[in-house]
């Protein structure tokens, strides 16, 4: 794809917002059916939900939690006040609720059924993911009578395969998230490879790993088609201007990412 065909893309499907003084992104599909929602920069980052939801929607309710790099998942009516309880994942069933994630390179979803009005915001880093928080998510909403062949699913701005250097064990815990198969190892770096998912880094037995295309492999061996997801093309670690980075920085710091309808 050439950079003017990847600005086209990035027009088509994605918008910067300016409300209450503050800016972020949404997906333009997401939007169109009903759900105000935004992935904030860090310059939103000291602000807390109950401030950031006036330039969603200043009457909605703000849901959280502890975030604890796990797959747990709560009910929006669990999390309603501080203390927050520790989890990873919010599903939101009634409108006014607006349910907030929190991160800094690890990945911001949400998801939108418009049939049901379901909606859900989960934090995936590489452990979410290897204990299946992705479809963990889709699985919860199904189950309360979201259409999953309508769902939407987006990800938000998160650190790009070429700057996340892991090692063969994350490499072989991904890979189990989405498929049982006891593979020898040269076949499972083949597969992950043909995926997109790693590449080869320099230092032997080192990889460099796209934790958004493992999420997005995760969502499709569950159901989940290419056409219902769609990724930030912002990365946390190279968009010093934007977003604050664990990995670049060594300071924790984050961005916001909030959904309501």
């Amino acid at each position: 794809m050439t950079r003017k065909e990847s600005q086209e893309e990035f027009t088509d499907k994605w918008i910067w917002v300016r409300s209450k003084g503050e800016i972020f992104l949404q997906n333009k599909l997401l939007r169109d059916e009903g759900f105000k929602h935004g992935f904030f920069t860090k310059k939103s980052g000291n602000r807390a939900p109950k401030e950031l939801i006036k330039s969603l929607n200043e009457r909605a309710s703000v849901h959280m939690v502890k975030q604890i790099h796990q797959s747990k998942i709560l009910e929006a009516s669990e999390a309603n006040q501080d203390p927050w309880p520790r989890a990873d994942g919010l599903i939101g069933t009634k409108k006014g609720q607006s349910l907030w994630v929190y991160s800094a390179d690890c990945i911001p979803i949400l998801f939108g059924d418009p049939t049901s009005g379901f909606f859900a915001a989960n934090h995936a880093g590489w452990r979410g993911v290897s204990e299946g928080i992705p479809f963990k998510t889709i699985s919860q909403l199904e189950n309360r009578g979201a259409d999953i062949d309508k769902l939407i699913v987006i990800m938000g701005p998160a650190i790009s395969g070429s700057k996340y250097q892991v090692g063969i064990d994350i490499v072989e815990t991904i890979y189990k998230s989405f498929n049982n198969n006891a593979n020898k190892i040269n076949e499972i770096l083949d597969h992950m490879i043909n995926l997109n998912i790693i590449t080869l880094d320099k230092p032997p037995g080192k990889f460099l790993l796209d934790i958004r295309f493992a999420a997005m492999q995760q969502l499709y061996s569950h159901g989940i088609k290419k056409k219902q997801i769609q990724i930030c093309p912002y990365c946390t670690f190279s968009d010093h201007s934007l977003f604050n980075s664990w990995r670049r920085d060594k300071v924790k710091k984050i961005q916001w990412s909030g959904i309501t309808c």
